[in-house]
């Protein structure tokens, strides 16, 4: 049975806010074709396969219900409880040891882009497993490896996107090969939680040191003189001037 709308739960939009744009499209346009049409797409992304069906459930549900509506109202309506209008219904007494079922509240919903949001929907936000390993990727490439429970607050705080993630790796890596962070060391390279704090990924980052050139003297292993040593060159300028 095929339908011209269906509940969208704000939910599902927040399962995928941190996947890229193409695989969220992949996401909602199989909920959207599954929940008006009944059918799979194929051909879906591992991760995108997994987002729907995580929203299965709620959409195999809802169009239930909808279906058995559907089919009430081909019927001229739900039966009434007596047909004779002389006839009064009794209340059944309740069991005092019974509690009363309080109705179900309908949810109230707003329209996104033509499809129907649940505001009432409890909110189950899978766990980010693409931030704990983009922190993870930061920690690697960070040559001080101190404070990692510091860094992880501060990355919570800053919630880099994929944008910012790859700003914050690069100028790590080129800080890396600076000469504030070479030198003596490497002892002036700040705790990876307070370069985070700053922002330092939006420093300007200093050149990097070039290497000494090499020649024909530096080559080779230098030694200290001796008092021998002054003793010949000596001998040898004398020589040169007796010859003169």
């Amino acid at each position: 049975m095929e339908f011209d709308s269906m509940i969208f739960y704000r939910s599902w939009m927040e399962a995928v806010a941190e996947l890229d744009p193409v695989t969220q499209g992949e996401v909602y346009r199989a909920i959207v074709i599954y929940g008006m049409n009944n059918e799979i797409p194929e051909g879906l992304s591992p991760v995108a396969k997994a987002m729907f069906i995580m929203a299965k459930p709620n959409i195999d549900a809802n169009n239930a219900k909808r279906r058995k509506n559907a089919e009430n109202g081909a019927k001229g309506g739900r039966p009434k409880a007596n047909e004779n209008p002389k006839e009064t219904q009794t209340k059944p007494k309740r069991n005092p040891n019974e509690t009363e079922s309080k109705p179900t509240q309908k949810p109230n919903g707003l329209m996104v882009n033509g499809l129907m949001v649940n505001e009432n929907v409890i909110k189950t936000i899978p766990p980010k497993a693409a931030d704990d390993e983009r922190f993870e990727t930061f920690w690697k490439t960070y040559p001080k490896k101190v404070g990692k429970k510091d860094a992880q607050r501060a990355w919570k705080k800053i919630k880099p996107d994929k944008d910012l993630f790859d700003r914050i790796i690069n100028a790590v890596t080129d800080w890396k090969d600076s000469d504030q962070w070479t030198k003596d060391g490497g002892q002036y390279i700040p705790n990876p939680a307070t370069w985070l704090n700053r922002g330092s990924w939006d420093d300007e980052i200093p050149k990097v040191r070039a290497p000494a050139k090499k020649n024909s003297f530096n080559n080779f292993p230098q030694r200290a003189r001796t008092q021998n040593d002054y003793d010949e060159i000596e001998r040898n300028l004398l020589g040169v001037r007796r010859r003169a």
